[in-house]
């Protein structure tokens, strides 16, 4: 079936067709073979089903056709502003026809305009490190502003903040769910659940209403990589869920670009092993974007707090310039200025007191007596 088969009128029929009880690609792809359309298939009734397939399939469609209303579930996609967009459909993303076992059906909630433009996925970790977090922030958001679309699955950790500092910055994502698309998962990603409806877009090749399983991460993995031109991998331990993307990335000709980080960190060691065996190193958001697409100019992230930095005084400038992503006591604070000469006269009382000057401007973090840059 190519894309001038398929008929407005087909939309409810696919939907049907992909709610029969045991019905996936393989199996759509069989009906639509035999009968060409979904509603040929739909006509065909108990006689014509019982003639193609067996009588076990015939029974099941047959049951699933007296039970399942097609106008008033058609009508509650339609209130719920679920699309269904069939393998050939116009709106079906390019990238996609190119992977092995393409979703016959899939479903969108949201803007789902920009879906075969230039993309980059962004996975890793979900408990990612705070230098994790920074890199997937700082991804996320040049490639928005350089007009590339962040494709990732919603999930906790390196997923979640991409997309959320894309969709921040302006840009435009896509959250590929291992569930329908009217159902939030996790349940904590509801902000960018909603914000992804609202200036971006949710797919899945899950019936809407199907909860998450462990299964249909893995299904939902190819999407991903399929969708995107290449794959960025922001921490990752050895095995994982990850890795598993990559490989099906590979498969499917993207190229990889991997994050190093240190040896001795368990959650550098898959990217820093991705890098081993020939992946692209990630060392920045503008190098990255020069290599694969040519685009140099990339907005400054220190825009949107310079003002804030004008109010503070030389010592404060001090303390930013001397913390890191990475969580810092008081010790080692103060053992840092005092190797930039500015730290024999000063005192834990004063260092502390600027610093609680500095959560409170929203320049520096906070964490149980540690402290930390603020992640742009």
């Amino acid at each position: 079936m190519n894309v001038d088969n398929i008929k407005e009128e087909y939309l409810p029929y696919y939907y049907w067709m992909h709610t029969i009880p045991g019905v996936g690609n393989k199996r759509i792809a069989k009906f639509l073979n035999i009968w060409q359309n979904p509603i040929a298939f739909y006509e065909a009734g108990s006689t014509g089903w019982k003639e193609m397939l067996s009588e076990k399939w015939a029974e099941v469609i047959f049951s699933h056709k007296k039970d399942w209303n097609i106008e008033k579930n058609w009508e509650k996609l339609q209130i719920e502003k679920i699309e269904i967009i069939p393998k050939y459909h116009h709106l079906y993303p390019k990238q996609l026809l190119q992977i092995y076992d393409p979703p016959e059906i899939l479903y969108a909630k949201g803007n789902r305009i920009e879906l075969s433009n230039p993309s980059v996925a962004i996975i890793g970790a979900r408990l990612c490190s705070p230098y994790g977090a920074y890199m997937a922030k700082d991804l996320g958001s040049a490639l928005a502003f350089a007009g590339i679309t962040v494709v990732s699955g919603m999930a906790r950790g390196v997923d979640g903040i991409a997309q959320q500092a894309a969709l921040d910055t302006g840009g435009y994502s896509i959250g590929i769910l291992g569930c329908g698309v009217n159902v939030c998962y996790p349940k904590d990603n509801q902000k960018l659940y909603y914000d992804l409806i609202n200036r971006g877009c949710l797919l899945s090749e899950l019936p809407p209403n199907t909860v998450p399983k462990a299964g249909f991460f893995p299904l939902r993995n190819r999407i991903i990589s399929g969708l995107s031109d290449v794959v960025a991998v922001i921490e990752a331990r050895e095995k994982s869920g990850t890795v598993i993307t990559v490989d099906q990335a590979l498969e499917q000709g993207r190229e990889v670009y991997a994050l190093p980080g240190r040896v001795t960190d368990e959650l550098s060691m898959g990217c820093n092993k991705l890098i081993k065996q020939g992946a692209g190193i990630l060392l920045n958001s503008q190098e990255f974007l020069q290599d694969i697409y040519g685009i140099i100019a990339v907005k400054d992230k220190n825009e949107g707090i310079s003002a804030k930095k004008s109010e503070i005084d030389t010592f404060g400038e001090k303390i930013i310039s001397c913390l890191d992503i990475q969580l810092l006591s008081l010790d080692e604070i103060l053992e840092r200025l005092q190797k930039m000469s500015f730290g024999s006269e000063i005192s834990y009382s004063k260092l502390m007191e600027c610093l609680l000057q500095l959560v409170a401007k929203g320049l520096v973090i906070e964490e149980e007596n540690y402290y930390r840059k603020r992640m742009l």
